[in-house]
C-alpha cells in the first residue's frame, strides 16, 4: 500500500513537472542578444535616479552587451553617469535598441574592445577617497588615497599630489565633497 503511495506520487511530480514546462515554454523563448549587440536597460529597479517615479524614462542607455553571465544575466559597458552602478543586469531587463532614425532594429554595429590590464601607473584616478599626512625625510607630505577607475577598492594607492594624473581637478572635488560634508 505504502509502495503504491509513493508511485503514485512520483507520477504525479512528473506529470506535474512537465506540464509546467510545457506552459514554460510556450510562453517563453531564449533572448536573441549577441556580445556587441546594443540595448536600452529597463528603470524599473532603478529607485535612485532622482524625481518622481511617473516621470521617469522607461529606459537607460543604450549600452553596448560586454558579456553574458550564464543564459539569463547580461553585463554592459556603461556610460560615464553610470559608471558606479553595476554592471549586470537580467536579460528579462534588456530589450534589442530600435534606432529612431530608420525604426529598425540595430544589431552589433560597435566592436566590443575587450578589458586591457595595464600597469598601475598608467591607470587614471577616478577620484580621492582621503588624506594623511606622513613624514618623509624629517618634512610633512601630504598623501592622498586614489581610487583608479576599472579597479577594485583594495586596489586604491597613498599617492602625492605630483603623482596623480589630472590632481588639480580631482583634489578640487575632492576638497568640495569635504567642504560638503562639514556644512550639513
Amino acid at each position: 500500500m505504502r509502495f503504491q503511495a509513493g508511485e503514485q506520487a512520483a507520477t504525479c511530480v512528473k506529470e506535474a513537472t512537465e506540464y509546467n514546462k510545457e506552459r514554460w515554454d510556450k510562453t517563453h523563448k531564449d533572448h536573441n542578444l549577441e556580445i556587441g549587440d546594443i540595448v536600452p536597460i529597463s528603470t524599473v529597479n532603478f529607485n535612485n535616479l532622482g524625481g518622481p517615479r511617473k516621470l521617469k524614462d522607461a529606459f537607460i542607455g543604450p549600452f553596448v552587451i560586454k558579456s553574458f553571465h550564464g543564459r539569463n544575466a547580461v553585463e554592459v559597458i556603461f556610460s560615464e553617469e553610470f559608471n558606479q552602478r553595476h554592471p549586470t543586469f537580467p536579460i528579462s531587463l534588456c530589450k534589442k535598441y530600435i534606432d529612431p532614425d530608420n525604426k529598425s532594429v540595430r544589431t552589433s554595429t560597435v566592436p566590443v574592445v575587450p578589458p586591457i590590464e595595464v600597469e598601475q601607473s598608467s591607470k587614471l584616478p577616478l577620484k580621492i577617497l582621503r588624506e594623511k599626512t606622513v613624514r618623509k625625510q624629517g618634512k610633512d607630505c601630504k598623501l592622498f588615497l586614489a581610487r583608479f577607475r576599472n579597479s577594485q577598492p583594495d586596489e586604491d594607492l597613498w599617492l602625492e599630489p605630483e603623482n596623480i594624473n589630472n590632481s588639480q581637478v580631482l583634489l578640487r572635488q575632492f576638497r568640495a565633497s569635504k567642504r560638503s560634508k562639514n556644512s550639513s
